[in-house]
């Protein structure tokens, strides 16, 4: 390698470069910070002298706050995902089209075979019931017209008819 290539490698890699000896002299720091490091490990007390005992012995023990634990109840709550499925699930289809105007049991609870669930408005059903009705009334009618004419008629059959004779 020339030095004209070296001269262009360092250029590119100018931040590869500095970056450790930027961090290795950071690193090493100043002799008085490593002198005091030696001999109190580097640790001073809230006055900004060596917690340390005379002549570099050990640290003073300095008061701490100390709770007593007593035991008592608590509770703990725990939340856990889950889905939840019935023992039998039974799909409920009508047999009529129509509208759901009222619905006669919460999800999920027992009911009765017979008991009902909905009641389902169906005007198209309402109206062929009515038509059957107004025909079912049509029909009496005619059923007494046509007994009056029987009737008229039996009256008659038997004024004009001779007593049968024997």
């Amino acid at each position: 390698m020339t030095f004209s290539t070296l001269s262009i490698a360092f250029a590119r890699n100018r931040a590869a470069v500095l970056l450790p000896l930027l961090c290795f002299s950071v690193a090493c720091g100043s002799k008085k910070d490593g002198a005091d490091g030696a001999q109190g490990g580097g640790a001073q007390g809230a006055d900004g002298k060596d917690p340390g005992g005379k002549d570099g012995g050990p640290p003073k023990i300095l008061p701490y706050a100390v709770v007593k634990v007593a035991p008592r109840t608590t509770v703990l709550y725990n939340d856990f995902p889950a889905t939840i499925q019935g023992q039998q699930n039974v799909e409920i289809r009508p047999k009529v089209d129509g509208f759901v105007e009222a619905i006669y049991v919460d999800e999920g609870a027992a009911v009765r075979k017979g008991q009902p669930l909905f009641h389902i408005s169906a005007p198209q059903y309402e109206e062929a019931v009515r038509t059957a009705q107004a025909g079912i009334q049509t029909a009496v009618a005619d059923v007494n017209t046509a007994r009056m004419g029987v009737e008229k008629l039996r009256h008659l059959v038997k004024m004009t008819l001779p007593a049968p004779t024997r």
